[in-house]
């Protein structure tokens, strides 16, 4: 199964597209809307967290998780420098 990531622009109403055919889930968006926090489950049925860049879906850190634990919903703090 794949997912798509979007993001919309509240004041003029368009949409982005910024993933596609991703196994990704549970994005958040930082709060300076630079960079996307999200799930990733590989194929293998490995889990991580992969920071995306906003603007076009690269990815720009993954971080697994110990002992391949399964992460819920990152959540960023206000400031922006941690995750949850």
């Amino acid at each position: 199964m794949f997912s798509v990531i979007r993001i919309k622009d509240l004041k003029s109403g368009k949409q982005k597209k910024i993933t596609t055919r991703s196994r990704y889930f549970a994005p958040a968006l930082s709060p300076d809307g630079k960079i996307i926090a999200t799930v990733h489950v590989s194929a293998q049925n490995d889990y991580a967290i992969h920071l995306l860049n906003a603007e076009n879906g690269h990815l720009i850190k993954s971080v697994e998780t110990p002992n391949n634990q399964f992460p819920m919903t990152p959540s960023w703090h206000p400031d922006g420098q941690q995750l949850y």
